[in-house]
């Protein structure tokens, strides 16, 4: 078992809106469509690892399983300062949008820098990212931006700097992306 593809793949279904199963008996990972086996034995560190994302998942439902209408495009999000992909092309960011009802825009990053083009198999972790500036086009006038992620075991919301450019999108910087970061823009 590989931890950083059970991430990344984990990442990848909750962006989406999809789960899996994924735990069996005393909290080993089902590897093969046989349920009964026991090997390979899940490490404590990815143990952890998947507790947070489940943690995480369930804190952050409301922007991840709700009924979210997918706005994934390439000109949604854009970076002046990273490669972003709505596609999960390896060596980007994957960027997965999804808006709520009420217009709040749940903006997924999936780091898959450092990962190869097959990156669903056994993979080093990506490369974290720093300082990844975003501008996002909407329609809507944006109040605050928030941040959480899985990866620092906490899951807590931030709040980022939010400005404006003339055109009116929101440009934020998000200061470091190891796996996964949601990012919240509130109308």
């Amino acid at each position: 078992v590989n931890d950083a593809s059970a991430r990344l793949l984990d990442a990848a279904l909750f962006a989406n809106g999809a789960s899996h199963i994924e735990l069996g008996d005393d909290g080993q990972l089902l590897v093969n469509e046989y349920f009964p086996a026991r090997t390979p034995r899940i490490h404590p560190g990815l143990s952890r690892a998947l507790r947070d994302l489940y943690d995480f998942a369930v804190r952050y439902e409301e922007f991840l399983f709700a009924d979210l209408r997918d706005v994934s495009s390439a000109d949604q999000v854009s970076s002046s300062t990273h490669r972003l992909s709505p596609d999960a092309e390896s060596g980007a960011i994957w960027t997965v949008a999804r808006e709520l009802v009420d217009g709040t825009l749940a903006l997924n990053l999936i780091n898959l820098n450092g990962v190869d083009e097959a990156w669903r198999n056994p993979c080093a972790n990506p490369t974290p990212q720093t300082n990844v500036v975003l501008k996002i086009r909407t329609d809507r006038k944006i109040r605050r931006v928030l941040v959480a992620t899985p990866d620092d075991g906490l899951g807590r919301l931030r709040e980022l700097t939010l400005r404006q450019d003339e055109a009116g999108n929101a440009v934020v910087v998000v200061s470091s992306l190891a796996f996964w970061d949601l990012v919240i823009l509130a109308p």
